[in-house]
């Protein structure tokens, strides 16, 4: 399933722009010049380009540079050497993994889900971006570039989180499930680079993905889910979205999956198994058994918990139902 999502919702000016980058892409070219078209308009053209075609991982497009005149402007366009047919390969493997992994007639929950774990499992190396003002920034951009493209998670098996958000698209958009790449901004920014995370429908809901914050702890196997397919308050917890999408409350991996901790003991091995000290925000959990009711959830409010990391974590619930505590913890 691909579809031009971000070129059907521009204006007739930011279409042009993206017609012309899409020409210069296809032809290598090293520069387009544009008239009367506004920076802004250039630059809503170049990122919707991207997150059309996850695919195009040989321009770096992330890192294009206007030059010239206002009235004038040039972009100036880098390319990376790369392998197409290994990238065929790879990707082939990544979802034959899938494939073998989901039921018949399997949902979009499930294959968004398979597609999560495999491409994380896959990727052996998360490369964050050195901070402004480094020295070593444009040498680490120069060695890792592909790792901003599907290419770099795909076959080289590193990337970025912008890298994995549009190697994600890629995979979702083989299997046929409507996604789109969006942005917000945060704590690693560099010339103006917002970061990359993803929305998935499933069942015709939407919900946000961000699998930088899927990968394991050091040392241990288990892949976090507190970030995937979330609603906006999730991800706002940690940084700030610039589109806003009309995203579900319901279908998280916890609320979806059942996933039900019966003693606080449970709950805090699942903690000081995945937390890090990056982990922010809320992590979504039901609380079930013999204990379960008002008064005890109210008794279970306030308590602290604590993980591997040093954080602390405080209890929070919502409402019991048929003898289920839905609550959540928040990283205090």
């Amino acid at each position: 399933m691909t579809e031009e999502f971000y070129f059907n919702n521009m204006t007739a000016e930011q279409r042009a722009a993206y017609g012309k980058i899409a020409s210069a892409v296809e032809e290598f070219r090293e520069s387009v010049r544009f008239d009367s078209v506004t920076e802004r308009d250039i630059r809503t053209a170049v990122q919707g380009y991207l997150f059309d075609h996850p695919g195009s991982y040989r321009c770096a497009l992330k890192f294009c540079e206007l030059q010239g005149s206002a009235e004038s402007p040039k972009l100036r366009l880098r390319y990376h050497e790369t392998d197409d047919g290994l990238f065929e390969t790879e990707a082939e493997k990544i979802l034959e993994t899938i494939a073998q992994r989901l039921p018949e007639n399997a949902d979009d929950f499930e294959k968004c889900k398979a597609a999560y774990d495999c491409l994380i499992e896959s990727v052996s190396e998360l490369k964050d971006i050195p901070a402004p003002g480094e020295h070593a920034t444009d040498e680490f951009i120069g060695q890792y570039g592909l790792a901003f493209g599907a290419y770099g998670p795909i076959v080289q098996k590193r990337g970025t989180e912008s890298g994995l958000a549009l190697a994600y698209k890629y995979l979702l958009d083989r299997l046929d499930v409507r996604s789109f790449c969006v942005t917000a901004t945060g704590d690693d920014l560099y010339r103006g680079l917002l970061r990359t995370m993803n929305i998935a429908e499933t069942d015709g809901r939407r919900a946000y993905v961000d699998l930088t914050r899927g990968f394991p702890a050091p040392q241990l196997r288990m892949i976090r889910y507190d970030s995937f397919l979330v609603p906006r308050s999730v991800i706002e917890a940690y940084c700030v979205l610039q589109e806003d999408w009309d995203c579900g409350e319901d279908v998280s991996y916890f609320a979806r999956q059942g996933v039900v901790f019966y003693d606080i003991f449970a709950l805090h091995s699942y903690l000081d198994g995945v937390s890090i000290p990056s982990v922010q925000g809320e992590i979504r959990f039901r609380y079930a058994g013999d204990r379960v009711g008002d008064g005890y959830l109210m008794r279970l409010l306030g308590n602290t918990i604590g993980d591997r990391c040093g954080n602390e974590y405080e209890l929070e619930g919502y409402v019991v139902q048929n003898g289920v505590g839905n609550c959540r913890v928040v990283r205090i």
